[in-house]
């Protein structure tokens, strides 16, 4: 519970029923001359009984004009300001994957090995989930309010994302390794506060349909070189990593407030350019 919220009454569900995941996956793998696995994967899976508190006050439909769009919605205000919870598993409440994964694999040989994949997805529902809008202890859902331009797309639903991954063997015992990566980027969609409420502190809404925009895509390369030493009757290794080689910069969140300055900046990037180094003795 948060503690800016007004003064709760929390009852509880006697009847609740354990939330489960329902997934199945199609495909096919073959092997190519030379011992190179090749797949393809289709994968579904179902999100049920997903369990979240929800508001049990009465609420009035009040006229909101959408500064995002310029068109009138409806919205919800509580006709006093308790807030009452019902912790149970809300009927028509969902999330849906698909996914479509490609992948082949050249195993070490000739002093190098290869890994590529590439998977095509789609996460879709009205049950934001570890997303920061849903989730049984969070606000998702304690009023009508909540499922307010949902369904749509979530979070965590990069639709692309293809890497490959590899190992090579240098001259005079060095040995590399890189994983580069493409990930489409985030979902999100602008907010607006709703200000024709009385009984709400600061309410918070959609303003568009969940998952609308999205963060740029991210290409990242790291690499890895070491260099293995026998010392009395042991092995010393050093390593040096290095994360993000170009340093390559992204926006990992942008100010999603439609009715504040500043609406689209960026507020957090990603991880800069890192450098590691590492030493090990095994024996």
């Amino acid at each position: 519970m948060e503690a800016n919220r007004f003064r709760e009454e929390y009852f509880g569900d006697r009847e609740l029923k354990e939330p489960y995941v329902r997934q199945f996956t199609i495909g096919i793998d073959h092997v190519l001359p030379g011992q190179i696995p090749l797949g393809a994967h289709y994968i579904y899976r179902r999100f049920g009984n997903i369990l979240e508190d929800i508001g049990t006050s009465e609420f009035q439909p009040l006229p909101f004009v959408n500064p995002v769009t310029g068109e009138t919605i409806t919205v919800y205000d509580r006709l006093d300001p308790t807030t009452k919870l019902l912790l149970t598993n809300p009927s028509g409440l969902f999330r849906r994957y698909h996914g479509l994964e490609f992948f082949a694999n050249k195993r070490f040989g000739n002093d190098f090995s290869v890994m590529g994949s590439f998977v095509y997805s789609r996460l879709t529902g009205n049950s934001p989930g570890d997303n920061g809008f849903g989730g049984a202890n969070t606000p998702f859902l304690d009023s009508p309010n909540s499922l307010i331009n949902f369904p749509g797309r979530l979070a965590n639903d990069p639709t692309i994302a293809w890497k490959v991954v590899g190992t090579y063997a240098l001259p005079w015992g060095f040995n590399t390794g890189w994983y580069f990566r493409h990930e489409t980027g985030d979902t999100w969609a602008a907010r607006v506060r709703v200000n024709v409420v009385t009984n709400f502190r600061n309410l918070i809404i959609l303003g568009e349909t969940a998952g609308s925009r999205r963060l740029p895509s991210q290409n990242l390369l790291d690499m890895r070189v070491e260099k293995q030493f026998s010392l009395h009757d042991g092995q010393l290794r050093f390593t040096v990593d290095v994360f993000n080689v170009f340093n390559s910069s992204y926006a990992v969140r942008v100010r999603d407030r439609f009715d504040v300055p500043g609406f689209g900046e960026p507020l957090f990037f990603n991880e800069p350019r890192t450098i590691r180094l590492g030493a090990r003795y095994t024996f």
